[in-house]
This record gives structure tokens, sequence and C-alpha cells, in this order.
């Protein structure tokens, strides 16, 4: 899967977003591969290789995540356009997912 963009929210109001040119600039130090298969920053967006598992860091304004209450919703576009998303409540994601929309 080839990430498009990013997107972390609370009812409409952006937390975090990452375009797919963010994405493609993603610094080593904020991506904490678990598995074999990478995911790494490509030419032009996030590479997600089948089977790959990651830890992504994006730093986010403590005031913006006060403000903004929890479930978030963490919205992945693929290439494609499809939207993948998940509630997330703390660090964590609330059951199974993310799952298309």
């Amino acid at each position: 899967m080839v990430l498009d963009k990013i997107n972390f929210q609370r009812r409409m109001w952006a937390v975090c977003e990452a375009s797919a040119l963010d994405l493609s600039r993603l610094p080593p130090g904020q991506i904490k591969n678990h598995y074999a298969a990478k995911v790494r920053p490509g030419k032009h967006s996030l590479i997600l290789p089948l089977g790959a598992r990651a830890t992504l860091i994006f730093p986010i304004e403590q005031n913006r995540l006060l403000s903004a209450k929890k479930p978030y919703l963490l919205e992945l576009t693929d290439i494609s356009g499809t939207i993948w998303s998940q509630e997330i409540s703390g660090t964590h994601a609330v059951k199974g997912g993310p799952y298309p929309r």
C-alpha cells in the first residue's frame, strides 16, 4: 500500500495531518519497523509493503491534543483514494482495524 495522506482528527478538527509530500520526507527516526518488511518513505509518499508493521511518530503540539477530546479518529488514504479509518483512545486502537470506509 502507498499512503497518500494521514489525518488524525477529533470531530472533523485535524490534530495532525500529513500530505503525500510530508510522508515522502518522513525522517527514519520517526519510523520504527517491527518486522522484516519495512515501512519506508518513497519518492512520492510512504510505502507500506504487505506484511509490514511499524510505529509512526508525528510531533503534535500538546495544546492541540488537550483541546481535542478522546476518542480520536485516524484516517489513512491510500494511493487509490480508499480511506482507512480507526478510532483511537489514548495511544491504542479501540478495536481491530484500520478498516476501509
